[in-house]
């Protein structure tokens, strides 16, 4: 390395996107009914109108996208069903995808300003 050169910076990231894993949100529902629920690293008390809307969507596999006021945001979700006939549901939020395409058309807007 030259002297008076700056060492290669890291990237940078925003909390929402590098630990959006830590926001996994999991509920196990029985009869349609919720009877376990959690959140990695999270406090995991879903209304009781999210619980219902867990329990609407059918266990075929598909991703769907559901907003969860209590977890303040929409997820991205699935849902299938386990050997014991229970509905097994999983999913990540999506603010760290909303926040990086934000940025994105917040660049592409600066480009194409300058270009004009």
């Amino acid at each position: 390395m030259e002297m008076g050169l700056a060492p290669p910076s890291r990237p940078r990231r925003v909390a929402t996107q590098s630990r959006a894993w830590q926001r996994h949100v999991g509920a196990r529902l029985k009869n349609g009914v919720v009877t376990s629920q959690g959140i990695i690293n999270g406090k995991s008390d879903l209304s009781a109108a999210d619980k219902a809307a867990l329990a609407r969507p059918t266990a075929d596999g598909r991703y769907y996208t559901m907003g969860l006021s209590s977890l303040h945001g929409d997820y991205q979700l699935r849902a299938v069903r386990s050997h014991d006939g229970d509905v097994l549901i999983t999913g990540l939020p999506l603010a760290g995808m909303d926040l990086t395409l934000y940025r994105v058309e917040l660049a592409e807007l600066i480009a194409f300003s300058a270009a004009c």
